[in-house]
């Protein structure tokens, strides 16, 4: 449709589901409070023209300038070096000490910047090989979204020693619905709350954090380090989902594997494959197994995809 243009009129209300989809699509371009203001307009019956649009962003962005230049001048003034991400695992403010903190490759401290590139590229300077590079960078990833506390001590190649005490916390504000007059939406309550989930890996900080992620989101976590500890949930526990690591450590069978096995307890069983794995004919294994491949380091956005899409 063109800006400007009012729409046929509808046979009924939207469906809250359609709304609430709508306000997502329209946040991730304005903004929550902006896609709130929005979505009232037109369910109160206004015309969205043309200028509507253009003060909407023009207010957006005014925020989001405000904001980024708040959170830039509080972190020069401290002496600590910081960064912080975003909900998206994503760079979005740091300091100067940060910047002197590593070397860093021309252009890779940008907003929107991955996290879990930076956390590579500080891995790789320890001489650790690709699977524990990859171990870390998920470990963090998992901490970061289940905004665990994390701290440690470490030599940096140049001799200096590196005290980490990073705090993690997200900010919750309550959403208001705007007042219409002729309808009232009722929002859907996302929750895993029902779901009971098997975790295995053998990296115990691995598994940890993500069972506190799975937690978070109102799952029921069985976390096994081992295959025996696996099969052993599976014959006393309800579980509704797995998600096994490929590579399970020396004597033990593949997530592909373990997989096979457990499903001869329950045939029915939805599993997920988690890997790092580079060699081309896992992903091809996975589909003829009918085992979703989730990719690590995880990316918190594809896990609650595939969590939520499996209760459908």
């Amino acid at each position: 449709a063109q800006l400007g243009t009012r729409l046929p009129a509808a046979a009924g209300w939207a469906h809250s589901t359609l709304l609430t989809a709508t306000e997502r699509a329209i946040a991730e371009v304005f903004g929550s409070v902006t896609a709130r203001a929005l979505i009232a307009r037109g369910l109160s019956g206004q015309e969205l023209g043309l200028d509507a649009i253009l003060e909407a962003l023009d207010q957006s962005s005014s925020r989001v300038r405000m904001s980024a230049q708040l959170l830039n001048t509080t972190f020069e003034h401290m002496h600590q070096a910081v960064s912080v991400v975003d909900s998206d695992l994503n760079l979005a403010a740091w300091n100067r000490r940060y910047e002197q903190l590593f070397t860093w490759p021309p252009g890779m401290l940008a907003q929107g910047q991955p996290i879990a590139a930076l956390i590579r590229h500080t891995a790789s300077e320890y001489g650790l090989s690709e699977s524990q590079i990859d171990a870390r960078v998920a470990k963090r990833l998992l901490q970061l979204q289940a905004a665990t506390p994390y701290r440690s001590q470490r030599t940096l190649p140049d001799g200096r020693t590196l005290e980490v005490r990073g705090s993690c916390f997200g900010v919750r504000v309550p959403r208001t619905t705007a007042t219409a007059p002729a309808v009232a939406v009722a929002l859907p309550v996302s929750g895993l709350q029902q779901l009971c989930v098997l975790c295995v890996d053998d990296h115990d900080d691995v598994l940890q954090a993500l069972s506190e992620l799975l937690e978070r989101w109102g799952a029921r976590v069985y976390a096994a380090r081992s295959c025996a500890q696996a099969q052993a949930y599976m014959q006393n526990e309800t579980v509704n989902l797995a998600l096994i690591d490929y590579s399970l450590g020396a004597g033990e069978p593949n997530g592909l594997e373990l997989i096979a096995q457990l499903r001869q307890a329950k045939p029915n069983l939805v599993a997920a494959l988690l890997t790092a794995e580079t060699n081309p004919s896992v992903p091809q294994w996975a589909a003829e197994a009918n085992v979703s491949l989730i990719k690590k380091p995880i990316r918190p956005a594809a896990l609650r995809a595939f969590l939520e899409s499996s209760r459908a």
